[in-house]
């Protein structure tokens, strides 16, 4: 069951983003590239510029980072509540705030 879910929301964030991938290409492919960052390009620049990158290779790096991101937040919302419930007096500062 758990994992029919999984799949379901893997599947659900490859497609939003293969979506928003082929959108953007098409998007960028008629209008000037000439004021592309040459020096550090974005994912989606490389996308453009180089057609051996794969869609599924586009997918798997923006899931990366969309993981490492939210894995950063949900660390640090845990740490700064932890800190709130050791500090009683921060933590009633906060709430008057």
């Amino acid at each position: 069951m758990l994992g029919k879910k999984y799949n379901n929301a893997i599947q659900c964030e490859q497609g939003a983003v293969t979506n928003d991938t082929v959108r953007n290409k098409r998007m960028r492919e008629t209008t000037d590239t000439s004021g592309l960052n040459e020096e550090k390009p974005s994912l989606m620049d490389l996308h453009v510029q180089h057609v051996d990158i794969s869609r599924e290779d586009i997918v798997g790096e923006i899931a990366s980072i969309t993981g490492a991101g939210t894995d950063t937040i949900s660390v640090a919302c845990g740490y700064v509540l932890a800190l709130l419930g050791d500090n009683q007096h921060i933590q009633e500062r906060v709430m008057q705030e």
